[in-house]
């Protein structure tokens, strides 16, 4: 039925025009105290913890304490190395028993857990190279692909947990 308020999209929130020294130490996490003392070692002229601030000073303070200003984008989501990729798509197959022709998994589960949203593209890629060259085999099913680790997966697992210990890049 439309007009419910769950059917409307949701807009993002509005910028605030106006903050307090205190409402902005609650976003940093921090004691009003402190955050007081900050913005007044950075040159505001606050001298308590209801001082007003507003427009391009509300910026500069927000920075000040570490805050991330509004409008500005979030900051790019940590990029996990393809070795810890493949770590993290194979891992949890060894430690489940995946291996082995009567022990199988979803292919889908193999890059849909435990791997960040913002690279489950690149994971699904990852696995279908992984079949490719023969370190994940398939199972021969009429509905969902299922896949285990064959031999060479453990191995290349172990070698890559190796190269982890040692340090290597």
């Amino acid at each position: 039925m439309p007009g419910r308020p769950f059917d409307t999209p949701t807009a993002p929130p509005p910028t605030p025009q106006k903050a307090t020294v205190r409402s902005l130490a609650g976003l940093a996490k921090v004691p009003v105290d402190e955050a007081l003392l900050a913005l007044q070692i950075a040159g505001f002229d606050v001298k308590h913890a209801t001082s007003k601030l507003e427009g391009q000073t509300l910026r500069n303070a927000r920075e000040a304490l570490g805050l991330r200003a509004w409008g500005d984008k979030e900051p790019p989501a940590r990029r996990l190395p393809t070795r810890e990729l493949l770590l993290k798509c194979l891992r949890p197959l060894r430690e489940k028993g995946k291996a082995g022709r009567n022990h199988t998994t979803p292919i889908e589960h193999v890059w849909g857990h435990g791997i960040p949203d913002h690279q489950k593209d690149e994971a699904r890629e990852l696995v279908e190279e992984l079949i490719t060259l023969g370190h994940l085999l398939e199972k021969p099913s009429q509905g969902r692909r299922h896949v285990y680790l064959g031999i060479s997966g453990l191995a290349l697992l172990e070698q890559a947990e190796r190269d982890e210990l040692a340090g290597e890049p």
